[in-house]
C-alpha cells in the first residue's frame, strides 16, 4: 500500500502561495526599511499601535487562509481515504503491524496537508466485520478543533466506519506507555479546586518523580494521556486548568486523591454546576 501524491487544484495552489508569501512580504517590508535606513522614525513606526494593528490583521488573514485551505484539503483527504479505507477495513484483528501502518499513513496525510499537529486514531474491531472508528484528535490544542470540524462536515457516508471528533473516555489505564517507558497509574494523583477565569476547574497533578528536572516533560506527557483517557479530550482541554508538582510520600495534602477517582469527581462537580460546560 502506498500513499498517492496528488496535484493541487489551481485554487489550492493560489491559497498555498498567498498564505506563504503575502503575509511574509507584508511583515518583511517595514522591517527591511528599518534595517536599511536605520532611521529612528521607522523604528518608532514599527513599534506603533498602527503597526501592531496591521500585525493583528495579518494574523487574522493568515488564519482565514489556513481555514480555507483546511476546508479544501478536507475534500482531498476523503478522496484519499475512500481509496484506501477498504484495505484498512479488511485488516485482520490480529494484524497489529498492519493496523499501526494504517494509523501512521492516515496521520501522516493529515499532518502534511491539514495541520502538522493534527492527530488521529483508528479503532479496529475485535472480530471481522465489526465497526471501525476513525478519531480525529487536536492533540490537546484547542484551536485545532476548527481544523477538525470541516473534516467531519465533509465526510462521505462510509460503510463500516464511525467518525469521532476528539478522543473519548476510555477508563483508567493501569499503565501508560510513552516513548518506550512505562508509567504506572499509582504514580499520579490530583486535587480539584475552584474555577479559574475561564470557568475551568483548577487541577493539580501530583506526579512521583516530578522533582527530577530531566523527567518533567515526559511525565507531563504521560499525565495528559491519563487525563484524556479518564475524562476525554474535550474536557481535558476545556474543563481543567492544569498545574504539576511532585508527589512525595508522606507529605501529600489530605485532599489529594488517586486519579482513578477523577472521572467520578469531575462529573459530580459538573452536576453541581461547578464546571462550566463549553
Amino acid at each position: 500500500m502506498t500513499i498517492e501524491s496528488r496535484k493541487l487544484k489551481p485554487s489550492m495552489a493560489l491559497i498555498w502561495l498567498s498564505s506563504a508569501c503575502f503575509p511574509i512580504a507584508m511583515m518583511a517590508a517595514p522591517l527591511g526599511l528599518i534595517f536599511l535606513s536605520g532611521n529612528a522614525l521607522w523604528t518608532a513606526l514599527a513599534a506603533s499601535p498602527a503597526f501592531l494593528i496591521l500585525d493583528m490583521q495579518l494574523s487574522r488573514y493568515m488564519y482565514r487562509l489556513a481555514m480555507l485551505r483546511a476546508e479544501c484539503m478536507s475534500e482531498e483527504f476523503w478522496k484519499w481515504f475512500v481509496e484506501n479505507e477498504k484495505d484498512f477495513r479488511e485488516l485482520s484483528p490480529h494484524d497489529r503491524m498492519g493496523q499501526v501502518e494504517a494509523m501512521q499513513r492516515t496521520g501522516e496525510w493529515l499532518r502534511q496537508n491539514i495541520h502538522p499537529n493534527l492527530e488521529c486514531e483508528i479503532g479496529f474491531p475485535a472480530e471481522p466485520g465489526g465497526l471501525n472508528t476513525l478519531v480525529f484528535s487536536a492533540g490537546g490544542e484547542r484551536f485545532l478543533v476548527s481544523f477538525i470540524e470541516p473534516l467531519i462536515a465533509k465526510a462521505p457516508k462510509l460503510e463500516g466506519w464511525e467518525l469521532v471528533m476528539l478522543k473519548q473516555r476510555k477508563g483508567v489505564p493501569p499503565v501508560v506507555l510513552l516513548n518506550g517507558k512505562e508509567y504506572q497509574v499509582e504514580d499520579f494523583a490530583y486535587t480539584l479546586s475552584g474555577l479559574d477565569d475561564k470557568g475551568r476547574l483548577n487541577m493539580i497533578f501530583y506526579i512521583r518523580g516530578y522533582n527530577v528536572e530531566e523527567a518533567k516533560f515526559q511525565l507531563i506527557g504521560a499525565a495528559y494521556i491519563f487525563l484524556e483517557s479518564i475524562i476525554g479530550e474535550k474536557d481535558a482541554m476545556e474543563g481543567v486548568a492544569l498545574a504539576f508538582t511532585s508527589m512525595e510520600d508522606g507529605k501529600l495534602p489530605p485532599n489529594v486523591r488517586p486519579i482513578a477517582e477523577l472521572a467520578m469527581d469531575f462529573d459530580q462537580r459538573r452536576a453541581q454546576g461547578l464546571v462550566i460546560q463549553a
